[in-house]
């Protein structure tokens, strides 16, 4: 094979589809203080929010810390798309023959993806307010991932199975029951998978 004179720099594009979402004001306190240690001594509202946003809000803290929390907890970064008609708007853009066209890679090739579809259920608490059932998010977007893909964007699977506690936020290290669904309900076995199993070793779910 001849040597190419410039090496090539392959960019995947991979995409957890795990279908609406959003947080409550008080939601977005407890984060600051579990994540980042942060207690914060005035109420969630609108107003102390916006004042943290543009780093006015005095908490006597560094100025390191102020600025993290300020980018951290920016109007974008909690500007969650919160109803399937938002994620969809979104989704169609960035799947567009426009979009893919004018964003193709340097071969002329359009725009692909690699979407990751994940399972929201057994939750007894769901503070994000995920919309929650066996494949709804597969469902929602079968008809583009499978019978709309011209251009052969990858679907595979993405898992976080339900903790003991049934807290949407926390994780479980056991993984086999999304799987087995989504093979004998829908007959699709995915080639690859996005599996996040803190402190799990690979080979304790691989060989099952």
């Amino acid at each position: 094979m001849e040597q190419q004179s410039r090496p090539i720099v392959y960019v995947v594009h991979c995409v957890d589809v795990e279908g609406p979402m959003t947080e409550t004001l008080e939601a977005t306190w407890e984060r600051i203080y579990a994540e980042d240690r942060v207690w914060m001594r005035v109420e969630p509202s609108r107003e102390n929010l916006r004042k943290l946003q543009r780093g006015e809000l005095d908490m006597d803290l560094p100025p390191e810390t102020l600025e993290l929390l300020r980018s951290k907890y920016s109007p974008q970064n909690l500007g969650y798309l919160a109803d399937w008609e938002h994620i969809d708007q979104s989704i169609l853009h960035a799947t567009s023959a426009e979009f893919r066209k004018n964003h193709g890679d340097s071969d002329g090739n359009d725009y692909a993806y690699s979407w990751f579809i994940y399972d929201h259920y057994g939750f007894a608490n769901n503070p994000r307010f995920h919309d929650v059932g066996i494949h709804r998010i597969f469902d929602h977007y079968r008809h583009l991932f499978l019978d709309e893909n011209p251009c052969n964007d990858g679907l595979y699977w993405h898992y976080h199975h339900v903790a003991a506690s049934q807290d949407a936020l926390e994780w479980n290290p056991n993984w086999l029951s999304t799987r087995d669904r989504l093979c004998l309900v829908i007959f699709r076995m995915p080639s690859k998978s996005d599996t996040v199993i803190p402190g799990l070793r690979p080979t304790k779910w691989i060989t099952r």
